[in-house]
Parts: C-alpha cells; structure tokens; sequence
C-alpha cells in the first residue's frame, strides 16, 4: 500500500484481510470437517458449505482489488496459524469422542460466518465508493443463512457430546 493511500482506505483494506484471513482458516477447518464426516450427508453439507466460502473469499479478494489494496501474507499466515492451534485443541481436549470436537469446530465456523455477516452489513451501510455494483445486502443474506445452518448441526452436535446416554 502507497503512502499516499487515505487512512480509511487503508483501514478498509486491513479490516478486508482480516476477513480474508478468517476465510482462509475457516477453509482449512471445513476441510477437516469433510474428512471426519460419518455420514455422506454430513460429508455433502460441509462441501457445500466449503464451496460457498470459497466464493465469499474470492468476492472478498475481487473487493480487495476492486477497491485498491492487497492481501497481505502476514495476516494470510495469522489466519493458517490460528486454524492450526484451534485444531491442536480441539483434538486435545475432546472428552466426548468426536462431538464435542465437532461441536467447537461448528461454533468456530459460526463466529467466523457472523463476522462475515458484519462486515457486509458495515460495507452496506457505509456505501463505500466504488463497490455500487457488489450486491452486499445478498451477500449479508447469504451468510445469515449459512449460520443458520451451521447452527442447526452444532445444536446438534452439542446433544450428542452433552447428553448422558
């Protein structure tokens, strides 16, 4: 980023890689969460949950572009390496033989979605200049939905790795 660059543009160019960061490391997740899958159902759903973050990164990375900054690699890292020891936990720390990993996994991937979910809404209200064209507001729809659904699985998860039977 130039020197020249307006303090809100830079702002919004770090706040754009956080969030790229956490997409990154929520990739890394679901896919940990496609390979522990124990039914194809739940194989299918992670899948497709993958795919559609995959597609908020890149609009994110095309935002990115469109708005003048770029990614940064450290924050790229930052994200890997927190997805990294947030695995090392979870699998430390299950006492419930795989739910209660599952459940955490769920609840991150939730947080992660939320705060997707604010970020459009904040690009939304601000009507930042040069992203008139991004339909934000089915973007921010869109990631009310996948916590939705993320929601409903980690209830479900948190049955299983609480109750007593």
């Amino acid at each position: 980023m130039s020197s020249d660059t307006p303090p809100h543009a830079a702002a919004l160019h770090r706040y754009l890689n956080d969030h790229l960061a956490g997409a990154a490391g929520a990739l890394q997740l679901l896919d940990q969460l496609v390979e522990k899958a124990s039914t194809p159902s739940d194989a299918a759903f992670f899948t497709e949950l993958r795919s559609e973050i995959t597609e908020d990164r890149e609009t994110l990375e095309a935002l990115l572009a469109q708005l003048g900054g770029q990614q940064s690699g450290l924050r790229q890292l930052g994200g890997w390496l927190a997805e990294k020891v947030g695995r090392l936990k979870l699998v430390i720390d299950d006492p419930a033989g795989g739910a209660f990993e599952r459940m955490e996994a769920l609840e991150i991937l939730k947080i992660g979605i939320h705060g997707k979910q604010l970020l459009f809404e904040a690009l939304t209200a601000v009507a930042v200049p040069g992203l008139e064209g991004i339909d934000l507001q089915r973007l921010e729809r869109r990631a009310a939905d996948q916590q939705d659904r993320v929601e409903a699985r980690r209830l479900e998860a948190a049955r299983r790795a609480f109750s007593p039977t």
